[in-house]
């Protein structure tokens, strides 16, 4: 899907576009999800869960 901007994102990225410093991967999508399902995050209702290693933060 991002085939033709990978090299472009992922130069941003280790130049600190994000906190993580790399793109997401399927799994950290997962790691999500399966909290959610555990139910480990029972406590959160009502909450957004931004899995974007930190691009939704407007000022870092």
């Amino acid at each position: 899907m991002i085939s033709k901007v990978k090299s472009i994102f992922e130069e941003k990225f280790a130049n600190g576009l994000l906190p993580q410093r790399q793109m997401g991967e399927a799994s950290d999508i997962a790691k999500a999800a399966r909290a959610i399902s555990d139910g480990l995050l029972d406590y959160c209702s009502g909450q957004v869960l931004n899995v974007d290693g930190g691009l939704h933060l407007r000022i870092l």
